[in-house]
């Protein structure tokens, strides 16, 4: 079993398991500090262990346990945006 940090510090054992890539289409972006909210709230997120963000979009790897799909639209709406669209892979 492999151990790792999220992004978040906390300590994770047997991530590779329920790892996932993640590429959300987010409305309401139009700026860097836009892109700056929603990495900052996604990078929060337990079980969140890569993040890119860019305007109009984000993609992550996460634990789907720990960082569900429910769960990530409420963290960016919460902060102002909509989650338009999430494409999950095989990490």
């Amino acid at each position: 079993m492999v151990a790792r940090r999220t992004l978040a510090g906390e300590r994770i054992s047997g991530y590779a398991r329920g790892m996932r890539n993640a590429t959300l289409a987010i409305d309401g972006m139009t700026c860097g500090g836009c892109v700056m909210s929603v990495k900052r709230v996604l990078e929060r997120l337990p079980g969140v262990t890569a993040l890119q963000v860019d305007v109009g979009e984000a993609r992550l790897t996460a634990d789907e346990a720990l960082a569900p799909e429910a769960t990530l639209r409420a963290t960016i709406e919460r902060a102002g945006f909509t989650v338009e669209e999430i494409d999950w892979s095989p990490a």
